[in-house]
C-alpha cells in the first residue's frame, strides 16, 4: 500500500506493530492529520480522556507515545481511570460465565438517565461498580425519579397548573431561623462545579444528590400548603418561578 502527500511517496512497512498504536494514532485520525492542519491543532492536545484501568499499558500509553513522536507534545492534559463495571455480585462481567448486563436492556427497563444517574455519585472512579437491572431501578426511586417528580412540581406550580392534592402528612416546617423563600441552590453548584472542574466526579456527583435531597424533601414539602391552595398569586408562583 502506498501513497502520495506532497510530492512524497509514503509505503506501507511490512512489520506489524502493537493493535494499540492505532488507538493511539486517534487524535491524528480523527482530524485527518496532516490534511487538516489547523483543525487538528484546535483540538490537540486533549483536555481529559477516560477509560478504565486496562488501558493503561494500552491507550493511555500509545496515546502519548505516538504525541511524542509525531508533535513532541502531551496527547492529554488530564485523565480519569475508572475501575471496572462488574455484576450484581461484584464478578467480573464474562460472555462465558453468562453475566453480562445488556446496556440497552436496563435502557428499556428503567431508562438512561437512572444508569447514568448511577455511576458518578455511586463510588470513587477508581472503585468497581456493580450494575444489573435491580440496582439501577434502586437508583431510579430514590434519586431519578424523585428529581423528575419535582422538576413538575415546581413547573407546574410556576405555569398556576392545578395540582392533585396528595394524601400525605402534615407538611415538614422549615428549620427555626431559615426562610423558605430563602432557599439557595448556590452552595450545592459551588460543590458541584469544584467537582466537575478538576474531574472529581464523586464530590460533583454526591452535591446533586444532596441539593436533589433538599430541594424535594425540604423546600417542596414546606411549601406544600403554598403551593396546593386554589387561588394563584405571588404567594404561590413567586417563590420558584425564578428558579424554573
Amino acid at each position: 500500500m502506498t501513497f502520495t502527500h506532497e510530492g512524497r511517496e509514503y509505503r506501507r512497512v511490512a512489520e506489524v506493530i502493537d493493535c494499540w498504536f492505532d488507538s493511539g494514532a486517534m487524535p491524528y485520525a480523527q482530524w485527518h492529520y496532516p490534511e487538516q492542519p489547523q483543525q487538528f491543532r484546535q483540538h490537540f492536545p486533549a483536555d481529559f480522556i477516560c477509560e478504565a484501568i486496562d488501558q493503561t499499558r494500552g491507550w493511555f500509553y500509545t496515546l502519548h507515545a505516538i504525541a511524542t513522536m509525531v508533535s513532541d507534545s502531551v496527547a492529554y492534559r488530564n485523565v480519569v481511570c475508572l475501575s471496572h463495571i462488574v455484576d450484581e455480585d461484584g464478578k467480573k462481567m464474562s460472555k462465558s460465565l453468562g453475566n453480562i448486563v445488556n446496556p440497552f436492556d436496563v435502557f428499556d427497563a428503567v431508562g438512561a438517565d437512572h444508569c447514568g444517574g448511577i455511576l458518578p455519585p455511586a463510588s470513587p472512579p477508581d472503585m468497581q461498580k456493580r450494575v444489573s437491572v435491580d440496582i439501577v431501578s434502586s437508583v431510579a426511586s430514590s434519586f431519578i425519579n424523585t428529581y423528575w417528580n419535582t422538576v413538575r412540581i415546581l413547573r407546574d406550580v410556576c405555569q398556576a397548573r392545578p395540582l392533585r392534592r396528595p394524601a400525605a402528612a402534615e407538611p415538614r416546617r422549615a428549620p427555626r431561623g431559615r426562610s423558605l423563600d430563602n432557599f439557595s441552590a448556590r452552595g450545592n453548584y459551588r460543590d458541584g462545579d469544584r467537582g466537575a472542574r478538576p474531574l472529581h466526579t464523586l464530590q460533583a456527583g454526591r452535591a446533586i444528590e444532596n441539593f436533589v435531597d433538599l430541594l424535594s424533601n425540604w423546600y417542596v414539602r414546606g411549601n406544600r400548603r403554598r403551593f396546593w391552595k386554589a387561588e394563584s398569586g405571588v404567594d404561590k408562583t413567586g417563590c420558584v418561578c425564578d428558579a424554573v
